[in-house]
């Protein structure tokens, strides 16, 4: 059997790439480890490159959270919004700057209340606007409290 290439060292405690794996040089994956635990720790494997990948973008990734209508504005009008989308009675946009790899945050607004998380810069409005409802139905009570109106 034949493993895939390049082949990673990863840290499975931290969730972070650390190196590759030398094969060129003639390295194994046993040997890529032992060269590299003494800096890093035991915590480590190898995994294809698109797997450590994926492991350490989806250590990123958030569930839905509420937030403020200052907070949605602040993040709308920080950068220049990505995929700004109205539909399905909401309106979602996502922060052109990725927090790693391809996931960035992403905001979604419906019903007068804000949301967040964080996920793949490439996630459909649609799919957006149902995790949020997914949320709203869960939570059918804002867990933000806007700020008292000054008399």
């Amino acid at each position: 059997m034949t493993q895939e290439r390049p082949r990673i060292v990863y840290c499975t405690y931290t969730n972070r790439i650390i190196d590759f794996v030398r094969d060129g040089a003639g390295e194994t994956d046993i040997q890529a480890i032992a060269r590299l635990k003494g800096e890093y720790g035991t915590e480590l494997t190898t995994l294809p490159a698109h797997e450590a990948q994926a492991r350490y973008e989806n250590s990123f990734k958030t569930p839905v959270q509420e937030i403020t209508a200052e907070a949605f504005d602040d993040a709308l009008n920080v950068l220049p919004p990505e995929d700004w989308r109205r539909g399905r009675g909401a309106e979602s946009f996502k922060c052109m700057e990725r927090i790693a790899g391809a996931v960035t945050s992403i905001y979604v607004a419906v019903a007068n209340r804000y949301f967040t998380f964080n996920d793949h810069i490439r996630t459909p409005h649609d799919q957006c606007c149902e995790r949020v409802m997914a949320f709203i139905a869960a939570h059918p009570v804002p867990t933000t409290t806007a700020p008292e109106a000054s008399t």
